[in-house]
């Protein structure tokens, strides 16, 4: 049994969100998603999920994108390899990214790690053909009092939708197969002395701690150039 990724999962275990409000929206079908909630997720002996407070502007939701997909819209536009897609997630701050589910070798996000202005918005789409997947944030590696979100498990075609308003870095996984499955959204330029989610990774399993090591490095290479770029003070 991988080891927990935090320490309350045990007491936190039977908790669950209500029942989620959906929003009608014709000729296309709805997928329920929890906001602003404490949300306590079990995952295989693990929790993603921490309290957290709303603001009114952070908004997200959850539709079935089958028809857009289907007819070769703009949202694969940005899923062209893995190499392209990272390059294209950290040339600048966007105001919009699209993150693909995507299977090669392995599920993965693409591109892994994204680099958003605050306010931004961030759309996730199933591309597996051979399986669900949610996106859930892992509760110790997110803002301090950043508002919570999850989504539903996507089918193939579906699609999330948030966007997020509070600087920081944003660790997140999908349930179903968190040994491999997670990836970081960066909002904004936040100091990374002040992010969780840049903390050493050394109580995680070891594919884990690799990946999540590699991840900070990129992270932290990115905010130095950032704030060099900027002019701020050091």
């Amino acid at each position: 049994m991988a080891e927990n990724w935090d320490e309350s999962s045990e007491s936190s275990r039977d908790e669950r969100s209500p029942a989620p409000s959906v929003t009608a929206r014709p000729g296309r079908r709805e997928v329920l998603s929890s906001v602003g909630l404490v949300v306590s997720v079990p995952i295989t002996g693990c929790l993603a999920g921490a309290p957290a407070e709303r603001s009114d502007t952070e908004t997200e939701s959850a539709i079935d994108s089958r028809s857009a997909s289907n007819s070769g819209g703009d949202d694969t536009s940005e899923h062209s390899g893995g190499s392209q897609s990272r390059s294209a997630a950290l040339s600048e701050m966007a105001t919009e990214r699209t993150v693909e589910i995507v299977r090669e070798d392995d599920v993965r996000f693409d591109p892994q790690l994204v680099w958003l202005k605050p306010g931004g918005r961030v759309t996730w789409i199933n591309r597996d053909d051979r399986g669900r997947h949610d996106v859930v944030p892992i509760g110790r590696r997110t803002p301090v009092g950043a508002t919570n979100w999850r989504s539903a498990a996507l089918e193939e075609g579906e699609r999330f939708e948030r966007a997020f308003d509070r600087e920081g870095v944003y660790d997140y996984l999908c349930t179903r197969h968190e040994e491999f499955l997670f990836g970081r959204l960066v909002v904004g330029r936040p100091d990374p002395a002040d992010e969780p989610a840049l903390t050493a990774p050394d109580e995680y399993p070891d594919r884990v701690r690799v990946a999540l090591g590699d991840l900070n490095e990129r992270t932290r290479s990115l905010l130095v150039a950032a704030s060099d770029d900027c002019g701020c003070p050091g």
